[in-house]
């Protein structure tokens, strides 16, 4: 599906050259060629909308901290998570966006507020967004990978895997010296130096002249995940499946984004019973356990994403040809 393109996105450009982000900012040097920079660009001429404030408030003050941990990714995923619901909402599922952090009358959770609330098929409808935070937590601190890839090492360093996702950059520089004096020594083999491994992340090496890629090794959700995610038991007992929080805040839909799939039917049949229609993107299911929901969106991206609709709320379903 295609994304329309804002020429040269000026309220994007307008933000960054006007110093809205603070240097400790995850975005403060976001690149115009960032996926996230068309939802970006939509969010921002929606300055009418109510409660617009608070939202930016939340984009400009929310993802900062120190590049030496996650926090700020994780903050930032969270934010891009909300935008590209945003994006897709207006302009893929052409619903009216008219407020941001409303209280829904269908609330049981006291000062609870949802994310989004547009006009869908004639009803207010109001929509909150989730992600699949895990996957997001497996990204590198921006210190670990500038100090990685700034390494003289006799082969290359092609994939980092992140064993502690807490991580806080704690002696990385004495860490640095003995990567190096490692790589160093294994320098004569002809074969791949075996990685190397410290308690908060492994290093995997491959043959070939310094020009490190730093992949992480991304471990993937699998449908299986989802599905606990979305409805429970989780392993964490202390987790609430995400619809019993959307159903808390009286959202009618759940947006939730889940990073990097790319099998919707798999994902589909694993999460979900009673599926009774699809047309590829939109499915309607009977499953008791969306109870109370119009249905959930699931979305990897804003030009990437499913539909599934609880059969016994249709007011507000979105079918898609």
């Amino acid at each position: 599906m295609g994304i329309k393109v804002i020429n040269g996105f000026p309220r994007v450009q307008s933000l960054i050259n006007n110093g809205a982000f603070t240097s400790d900012h995850y975005a403060a040097n976001l690149a115009l060629s960032d996926t996230i920079v068309p939802a970006l660009e939509h969010f921002l001429s929606l300055e009418k909308v109510k409660g617009f404030s608070g939202k930016y408030d939340s984009l400009i003050n929310f993802p900062v901290g120190s590049p030496d941990q996650n926090d700020r990714n994780m903050n930032w995923a969270s934010m891009c998570a909300e935008l590209g619901a945003i994006f897709l909402l207006s302009q893929t599922l052409n619903a009216h966006i008219v407020g941001f952090d409303q209280v829904s009358p269908y609330a049981t959770r006291p000062r609870s507020n949802c994310d989004i609330l547009v006009i869908v098929n004639g009803h207010l409808v109001f929509v909150e967004v989730k992600r699949k935070a895990s996957q997001d937590k497996q990204d590198l601190p921006e210190t670990l990978e500038k100090v990685l890839r700034e390494l003289k090492l006799p082969c290359n360093i092609c994939g980092v895997e992140m064993l502690n996702r807490d991580y806080k950059c704690h002696n990385l520089n004495t860490e640095a010296l003995k990567i190096k004096e490692y790589a160093d020594k294994a320098s004569h083999l002809t074969e791949v130096p075996l990685p190397y491994t410290t308690d908060d992340f492994r290093i995997y090496f491959e043959l070939g002249p310094n020009t490190p890629r730093i992949n992480n090794f991304f471990d993937p959700a699998f449908s299986g995940d989802l599905a606990t995610h979305l409805f429970g038991p989780s392993p964490k007992t202390s987790m609430i499946p995400m619809v019993d929080r959307a159903r808390d805040k009286g959202a009618n839909y759940l947006f939730c984004r889940t990073p990097r799939w790319e099998n919707w039917p798999a994902v589909i049949e694993t999460c979900f019973s009673g599926v009774s229609y699809s047309n590829g993107r939109t499915y309607f299911t009977d499953d008791v356990r969306m109870y109370g929901l119009y249905g959930i969106v699931l979305f990897s991206h804003y030009d990437d994403f499913c539909i599934v609709n609880n059969v016994f709320e249709g007011e507000g379903a979105w079918v898609l040809a």
